[in-house]
């Protein structure tokens, strides 16, 4: 019974349990961005990205163009061998969703600064959870149920998050660390969606790990 509780809890009090969420791609067929030597650092621009699929479902997405912001690529540390950790500081702060029909911009967002990244050889990811994405708003309410849904969470003061992974045609280690000034392309996947309240997270964690200590006593 008290697990029932502290499960039901978690979903009474929050208002938004199931995530709403948006993702997106490369564009088949295409590169989505592109990293190149800028004087002592590194600037990161991106191209072809689309949304593949969202939750709930949402047809007016597909296919919709994510516009992210040209940023600039600073390394924080180097192991000297295979991982660097960089920040990415966007040179403008406004990322946007264009409606691929010509409706133009179906959102539009503050991206916070300082993303962290962690590369590798050839791969790259931005996935820590947190508010990464401010202001969202919508010049066409009723577009798309996500975009409402994002809209809503935020005012009921959940955090939107946006993270990506990215792979590289040509080894982007190589690039940061100082041993090529050959540019590198690469595709990625990524997601916007509205975090949970951290006490709901809790409260559902609670319930599960007694679930599971329910079933290993019986």
């Amino acid at each position: 019974m008290l697990i029932i509780v502290i499960m039901g809890a978690a979903i009474i009090f929050s208002p938004e349990v199931q995530a709403v969420s948006l993702h997106f791609s490369t564009q088949v067929g295409s590169t989505s961005w592109t990293v190149a030597k800028a004087g002592s650092d590194f600037e990161m621009t991106f191209d072809n990205i689309v949304v593949d699929w969202s939750d709930p479902a949402s047809a007016n997405l597909i296919g919709d163009e994510v516009i992210i912001p040209k940023m600039t690529l600073s390394v924080v540390s180097d192991n000297g061998t295979d991982m660097i950790i960089a920040s990415l500081t966007p040179s403008d702060d406004k990322l946007y969703i264009r409606d691929d029909s010509g409706l133009g911009d179906v959102m539009v967002a503050t991206l916070g600064p300082d993303v962290m990244l962690n590369i590798w050889k050839d791969l790259m990811a931005y996935t820590v959870q947190k508010g990464d994405l401010s202001s969202v708003s919508t010049p066409h309410p009723g577009y798309s149920a996500v975009i409402d849904g994002l809209i809503a969470a935020q005012a009921d003061g959940l955090d939107i998050d946006f993270a990506f992974t990215g792979d590289s045609v040509s080894p982007l280690y190589s690039l940061l660390h100082g041993s090529s000034l050959t540019p590198v392309i690469g595709v990625m996947n990524g997601s916007i969606e509205a975090i949970p309240e951290p006490a709901t997270i809790m409260l559902l964690g609670i319930g599960i790990a007694l679930c599971r200590k329910f079933r290993k006593g019986r």
